[in-house]
């Protein structure tokens, strides 16, 4: 509050002032106490902007189809996690018999898995994955703190923050996707988001055992006797179980047609009416209806009792409102990102931008992912059509980058749950590894995804 009272410096305007105190009294909660308290004291505070009501800050974040559709789908996964289907997937995937005796395809499969099942639930990926992996270290002969098992809480660790933005529809790839509609009025369409990403990913699993393989020299000896059929003996799935998959098969269907099949038809106009949250009503209702033995494969109440985060809701119903007066003129916060990135006009444009993201990326491994995001957003916008990039994979580059977020216990939720698995790794000896994955992911990152756009977008 008492910053936007300060005497505004060039090319700031008084308005300017006062949204960079509160998006910067934002970071600083975000990053270092509590994201509920800090959202909603960053809510209330838009009101003291000229021009906004309680009403209208609710309508513009709490009142979005963005914020519905996400209470919806964190019921929904809720919902998998609570039936088993998680660690049922997981094991699916971890017992393989192609993975016996073949410890950096074994690798593979952890951060493969770690990834898509991220997308799912991150901390269930990490600690489903983190399990599997404790025993088949127990089996083979490794101990904790050992180089095998350090290196791999790191990447499946990365992997599943990875995974959060697998999908367009995430929690924390939608707050910068409709930002960045927003802005520009560009929108991406979840098709050409997928076909980008997943690719890109999936190529940093390599380069994380080429690290592993050649520059860290991890010992994978023990790792030849084990037996990956070992690792779980999965029962076949019970009736709820197998409805709840179709019904997650149905979801993904669903959310991707749109995107995919012809606007004309009846049934694509339907799904753009009813939008990303009418889809999840219509698939939560049959299960809310249909009951297993007497009881309802979804129950409401039970599933928001197990908890939700709120701390993504309440940061998004946060940002919405505030995400278009970071780039507005009256701002002037435009001119002052421009300001700052000037003495680099100099390079080319391709370097300029490649620093500017791996600036991003260093940030975001020392303050929350979305809110780096939104800061730099409005410099690759400016900077794109130079450097002769779409802005749609900037955009989608810059969410992967700003979620490369391992290096410190500030990084991110689950970087601080990795710092905290004092029982297996050791804090210096992230940051003895750390550092050098991020940087290595980025740049291949970046060189990739600049290419990849082309072809993509």
């Amino acid at each position: 509050f008492g910053f936007g009272q300060l005497p505004p410096f060039a090319p700031l305007t008084p308005l300017g002032m006062q949204v960079l105190g509160i998006f910067l009294g934002a970071v600083y909660g975000w990053s270092f106490t509590d994201m509920v308290i800090s959202s909603m004291i960053g809510i209330v505070s838009l009101v003291f902007l000229e021009g906004n009501t309680i009403p209208s800050i609710i309508a513009n974040g709490l009142g979005t189809q963005i914020v519905w559709f996400m209470i919806f789908l964190m019921i929904f996964t809720n919902v998998i996690e609570e039936e088993g289907l998680a660690k049922y997937f997981a094991n699916w995937i971890m017992s393989r018999k192609a993975l016996s005796g073949h410890p950096w395809l074994l690798t593979f499969a952890f951060l493969f898995t770690a990834y898509f099942l991220g997308s799912v639930n991150v901390f269930a990926s990490m600690f489903i994955l983190w399990g599997i992996l404790y025993g088949i270290c127990t089996m083979v002969g490794y101990k904790p703190y050992d180089a095998y098992p350090t290196i791999m809480i790191i990447g499946i660790t990365l992997f599943a923050i990875l995974g959060l933005v697998l999908m367009p529809y995430s929690v924390n790839a939608l707050v910068i996707l409709s930002t960045f509609e927003k802005i520009t009025g560009v929108a991406i369409s979840f098709a050409s988001y997928i076909a980008y990403m997943i690719p890109l990913v999936c190529l940093l699993m390599p380069v994380f055992i080429f690290l592993a393989r050649f520059v860290f020299r991890v010992d994978v000896t023990l790792l030849k006797n084990a037996d990956s059929s070992a690792i779980s003996n999965n029962e076949p799935l019970n009736t709820t179980q197998k409805i709840i998959c179709v019904a997650l098969l149905a979801t993904i269907i669903l959310l991707l047609a749109p995107s995919m099949l012809p606007k004309t038809w009846l049934f694509t106009q339907f799904l753009n009416k009813i939008g990303m949250f009418g889809t999840m009503c219509f698939i939560m209702a049959p299960l809310m209806i249909l009951r297993v033995n007497g009881q309802p494969i979804l129950s409401f109440e039970k599933m928001i009792a197990r908890g939700l985060p709120w701390g993504a809701v309440l940061v998004t119903a946060f940002v919405l409102p505030l995400s278009p007066l970071l780039t507005a003129e009256e701002t002037g916060m435009q001119a002052l990102f421009m300001n700052i990135i000037a003495p680099l006009n100099v390079l080319p444009p391709f370097i300029l931008l490649m620093l500017v993201f791996l600036i991003t990326t260093v940030i975001t491994n020392f303050a929350n992912n979305t809110a780096t995001a939104l800061i730099v957003m409005p410099i690759i916008l400016g900077y794109s059509s130079q450097a002769g990039v779409e802005l749609p994979a900037l955009v989608v580059m810059l969410i992967c980058c700003t979620h490369i977020a391992i290096m410190t216990p500030a990084a991110c939720p689950m970087a601080g749950v990795m710092f905290g698995n004092t029982g297996w790794i050791k804090g210096k000896d992230i940051y003895k590894y750390a550092p050098i994955i991020v940087v290595c992911c980025f740049i291949v990152l970046f060189i990739a995804g600049y290419f990849w756009g082309k072809v993509i977008f």
